[in-house]
């Protein structure tokens, strides 16, 4: 009975344990699969399942592998799977990484060894052609970039035998025909003559200089003659007579510099004579020269030293009208001629300065501070000149009259 009762048991768990088989078939899932495996250890199915489960475990891995798509997942599962059909499939994909991965390298370098080197390793790439186009035009730039460097005829000629009908083409004739250009207007401008203007005239129609050709070769034949006749009267009249009637002319500029080199001769010529009358010749012939100013002020020194030398009386001290020293470097000084006649005062120091004040004039006067001759004189033959030294630094009233002494 025992025996019996064994065996029948055994046949209910054979069944209980086909039938959970087929259930996991069906449902062909890792869950069922394992537990099966869990409630039935020791059943005739239990191996078939678990290799059913171990397909399943690779086909999730890989469905993994080929969603995260990285090396590092590819690697992970041939580990795991050294005998797995996909293998191939992993190793084809590492290489494809690889490969777009040097790819993105290449693009980011993006020199003409980055893209040589790609090619090299991929020679069967999609991205070859891509890589030959950019190296194509990665080698024009750099040609490009060299011949704009030399910047000369054959540096140019050169890129266009390498480089026919390039996006530089026109831009590389256009130099061409402008250093052309260029070099037969300094060949022009060398010779300086009308027949060396003719020639480019008629070589460069439409050149870049053809303006100023045109102006240069008028000038030689109209204005030079002119100008050569200045040079021989060597006068400032002369020369402004070039200026007036040829203001836009190279030659208004020549005549500008030759009234200043006879500017500084004349000037030099008054410093070394350094009397009244040379620097007024300057003046009479630059009114608006470059040392006029400065004649004015050597005249003053001059005059004012004239009158110290000779007979004259004291000048007295002015009266301050504020009872401090300015704080600025200029000071003030209110005159008044309270005489019959014309009052010429002279300030020689720092600056140099004359007023002429007629009678019951006033007037203000500014300076520079600091120490000044001044002399005070009238248009009277009768009458003594004054003469007198005074710093100056603030505000001051002055009055003039005639004292009358009889001896």
């Amino acid at each position: 009975m025992k025996t019996k009762l064994i065996i029948f048991l055994l046949i209910l768990s054979s069944c209980a344990a086909k039938k959970d088989f087929k259930s996991a078939q069906q449902s062909n899932s890792i869950v069922a699969y394992e537990n099966y495996v869990l409630e039935h250890p020791d059943s005739k199915y239990t191996d078939q399942a678990k290799r059913t489960l171990n397909s399943l475990y690779e086909a999730r891995d890989w469905a993994t592998a080929t969603r995260i798509n990285t090396k590092y997942e590819y690697n992970r599962f041939i580990t795991k799977y050294p005998s797995s059909s996909h293998n191939t499939d992993a190793k084809n994909r590492i290489s494809s990484i690889e490969m777009e991965d040097s790819w993105k390298t290449a693009i980011s370098r993006n020199t003409i060894e980055s893209f040589n080197s790609f090619i090299q390793s991929y020679p069967s790439s999609y991205h070859v052609s891509d890589a030959r186009t950019r190296i194509a035009n990665l080698q024009l730039e750099q040609d490009w970039n060299t011949a704009k460097r030399l910047n000369s005829i054959s540096s140019y000629e050169n890129f266009e035998k390498q480089h026919p009908g390039s996006a530089h083409s026109y831009e590389a004739k256009q130099n061409i025909n402008k250093i052309k250009d260029d070099n037969a207007w300094n060949e022009a401008t060398l010779i300086n003559s009308e027949s060396s203007y003719d020639s480019y005239i008629n070589k460069f129609p439409f050149g870049n200089h053809i303006s100023e050709a045109k102006t240069r070769k008028y000038e030689i034949v109209t204005i030079k003659p002119v100008w050569d006749g200045a040079l021989k009267k060597n006068t400032v009249e002369a020369y402004e007579s070039i200026i007036d009637d040829y203001p836009r002319s190279s030659y208004a500029t020549l005549a500008k510099n030759k009234i200043a080199a006879l500017d500084e001769s004349e000037w030099e010529k008054a410093c070394t004579s350094n009397t009244v009358k040379s620097y007024k010749n300057y003046q009479k012939l630059f009114p608006n020269g470059d040392y006029s100013d400065a004649a004015d002020k050597k005249i003053i020194d001059l005059e004012v030293a004239d009158i110290f030398r000779g007979n004259h009386g004291d000048l007295p001290s002015m009266n301050r009208s504020g009872s401090s020293y300015n704080n600025s470097s200029y000071s003030t000084i209110s005159v008044f001629n309270n005489t019959s006649y014309t009052l010429t005062l002279r300030y020689s120091g720092p600056e140099s300065k004359r007023f002429d004040i007629k009678s019951k004039g006033r007037i203000n006067v500014t300076l520079l501070n600091g120490n000044y001759k001044v002399t005070a004189s009238v248009n009277a033959s009768n009458v003594t000149n004054y003469a007198g030294t005074e710093y100056i630094n603030g505000e001051y009233d002055s009055e003039f009259y005639i004292v009358t002494s009889y001896y």
